[in-house]
């Protein structure tokens, strides 16, 4: 159950940064966004509401659980998670799929035939 919690919240701060990321998506098709602009800039969101959620960890929910007798796992609410961006993203380096991945993915299969089809480029 704490990890479906874990999550919810998680994703309602990926909303909050709903006006960021829908920057971010109209800037790409315009075309002024690369690929790599693009993972980056998403990936800073993605970071912003992970140290959010530890955050909402330690301030709300460890304090609810210890209240009422419940048990916790810190892990899932990400608290380990760097306070700077770049440290975060140095962790991934020996995954084999990176975090970004996902991201370029989209941005290659949606972003640039979308520019193609206009006339556009990306930067």
């Amino acid at each position: 159950m704490e990890e479906s919690w874990g999550s919810a919240v998680f994703e309602l701060f990926n909303v909050a940064n709903g006006r960021e990321y829908e920057a971010i998506y109209r800037e790409a098709l315009r075309g002024h966004v690369s690929k790599e602009s693009w993972t980056v800039r998403n990936l800073r969101l993605e970071h912003k509401a992970l140290r959010r959620l530890a955050r909402f960890y330690k301030e709300v929910w460890e304090p609810f659980a210890l209240q009422n007798g419940l048990r916790s796992d810190a892990s899932i609410w990400r608290v380990k998670t760097p306070d700077d961006y770049e440290d975060w993203i140095r962790r991934y380096s020996n995954e084999v799929l990176q975090p970004g991945e996902v991201g370029e993915l989209y941005y290659d299969g949606k972003i640039v035939p979308y520019l193609s089809r206009r006339g556009l480029s990306q930067e």
